[in-house]
């Protein structure tokens, strides 16, 4: 006889439930509930919308319609062939 300990009914059922191939399936969680798109759509325009506010503020230009507004900065045109070379727009790779 040998002296090798031979596995129990649930020592055997582990085993073999380890050896057996998983099936994945896929899980999706919903961790913060449903998504209001359109509640969300409304909140990133208005903080958009205050940034840019903001912006307009701090440096008297608005963006959007590339127009300087009266404020601390007197901003002033300038043309492209004043400027320094590596502001001027390049065209990488072309031959």
């Amino acid at each position: 006889m040998t002296n090798v300990p031979t596995p129990t009914g649930l020592e055997s059922a582990v085993a073999q439930r380890a050896t057996l191939p998983r099936r994945h399936s896929s899980v999706c969680r919903n961790l913060f509930g449903p998504v209001d798109h359109d509640a969300l759509n409304r909140e990133l325009k208005a903080k958009l919308k205050e940034i840019s506010e903001r912006d307009q503020r701090r440096w008297n230009f608005h963006f959007e319609t590339d127009a300087p507004i009266p404020g601390i900065y007197e901003w002033e045109g300038m043309s492209a062939e004043s400027m320094p070379a590596f502001y001027q727009v390049s065209e990488v790779g072309a031959r």
